[in-house]
């Protein structure tokens, strides 16, 4: 209807008849056509919005920040950052050790290992993969 409006609009500007054009078959198909959409553009936030959703659904899946601190890398810079294990059209996925506060300053070894599954925008956890103690039983 308002495709329509617009190019009566437009018909008359131009000193056209616009009962005649609305009776052709080529603006009645016109008017039924499907608005084209862009194809989206890629979303320049979409990795630092998934590094916060994957970050602090781990701080609350182990019990907040009083109790768990996840890596350092997952608070650096998305380029060359060890804790983006994979991204492609399916999503990201975060794979990063975590423990109480303090682990990482002092040395010692993580104490849960959390992997989650991140959509495309960075805007919704897909699958929780692993969370739990390191060691041998980790998925690939």
């Amino acid at each position: 209807m308002i495709r329509n409006t617009v190019l009566v609009a437009l018909l008359g500007l131009g000193g056209f008849s616009s009962d005649l054009f609305l009776r052709s078959s080529s603006a009645q198909a016109f008017a039924q056509a499907p608005a084209i959409t862009p194809a989206p553009a890629s979303d320049p936030l979409a990795v630092k919005r998934g590094f916060n959703l994957a970050r602090g659904t781990a701080i609350r899946l182990n019990g907040g920040l009083n109790q768990y601190r996840p890596a350092r890398c997952m608070f650096d810079s998305s380029i060359n950052n060890r804790c983006l294990a994979q991204k492609d059209a399916s999503g990201m996925v975060f794979h990063f050790p975590g423990g109480a506060p303090g682990w990482q300053e002092s040395g010692t070894p993580p104490t849960i290992v959390t992997i989650l599954k991140v959509a495309p925008d960075g805007r919704a956890i897909t699958q929780q993969i692993y969370n739990g103690p390191p060691g041998n039983g980790l998925p690939r």
